[in-house]
């Protein structure tokens, strides 16, 4: 059993004895800091159940972490949890919400809350939609592209019209089937998720969309990186390399690899970045910038 609460230890009691153990986490400038004014060194573990599917075919988003687990990662030395949500689990249709899919996480900030572990919530995705990956619900996917997968899962991002018209449609704020923006949905969402969780003494902040995604956007980025990539090995090795021939290359999985690895250079590392800033900053400082304000006034 996830929680047994007596007479005597209520969820009530419980919470308001966890919290008198609870340091109060603010901000100063970029630090985390405490109620004595000391900056906040986190270590952090993931934890995202992103569903398994029934044999009927719908979901099951019943989270299988335990208390026991709570502690063993406190015993491990960490002391924040990344816990994820899934929005198909929390809003399975139109401004309907699951509140005993909330009431299991509130019960997973319960443990984490008695072990010392602050929390931050994270509505997480993968490709977008449940439909795809995990994140979305369907009715909130809007495309008439088929999906396909590819062989590396994270391919489709950039190989799917499928993920990217539905990533479109969300930054978009295209109407949902009862007429509202997702966007609006998803804000919606979010201010309820607030409410049920956000006042939990564990709670430290929110994630409000892990990797987000510029949709059909995401193929100029990639196409920037590849001519940056280009042009630095180049450099390197004394040879033309063109942007089409370093995707040729991050086509084939061996030589992928390879590629990838050379991001273990950290001049290397920067100096692509840098590179491929522009093709970035449209998107971060455009639909990405007023997707986080609208999320923020929300909660």
């Amino acid at each position: 059993p996830r929680f047994q609460y007596n007479t005597e230890n209520t969820r009530e009691n419980h919470i308001r004895r966890a919290a008198t153990r609870m340091d109060s986490i603010g901000i100063r400038g970029a630090k985390f800091v405490d109620q004595f004014g000391r900056q906040r060194i986190f270590h952090g573990v993931n934890l995202v159940f992103k569903g398994a599917r029934r044999a009927d075919g719908s979901m099951d988003y019943d989270a299988p972490y335990t208390p026991r687990d709570i502690d063993f990662l406190a015993g491990q030395g960490f002391n924040v949890v990344r816990y994820g949500l899934i929005w198909d689990a929390v809003e399975p249709r139109p401004g309907v919400y699951d509140d005993e899919y909330l009431d299991r996480a509130a019960a997973m900030l319960d443990a984490c809350a008695a072990a010392g572990l602050h929390v931050f919530l994270d509505m997480h995705q993968d490709l977008y939609s449940a439909r795809f990956g995990d994140g979305a619900p369907g009715w909130a996917t809007l495309t008439d592209q088929p999906f396909e997968s590819t062989a590396l899962w994270s391919d489709a991002y950039l190989t799917s019209p499928a993920v990217q018209q539905a990533y479109d449609a969300f930054w978009a704020n295209r109407l949902a089937e009862d007429g509202v923006g997702l966007q609006d949905h998803y804000a919606a969402m979010w201010a309820h998720v607030a409410r049920r969780l956000g006042g939990h003494p564990a709670v430290i902040g929110y994630d409000f969309l892990n990797e987000p995604n510029p949709g059909s956007g995401s193929v100029e980025t990639f196409g920037a990186l590849m001519a940056a990539a280009a042009a630095l090995r180049s450099q390197a090795e004394g040879r033309a390399y063109a942007p089409e021939e370093m995707a040729a290359l991050f086509a084939d999985p061996q030589q992928k690899l390879s590629l990838l690895s050379m991001l273990e250079d950290k001049d290397f590392y920067r100096a692509l970045g840098e590179l491929a800033r522009p093709a970035v900053a449209a998107f971060e400082r455009g639909a990405l910038a007023d997707f986080y304000n609208r999320m923020t006034r929300a909660v």
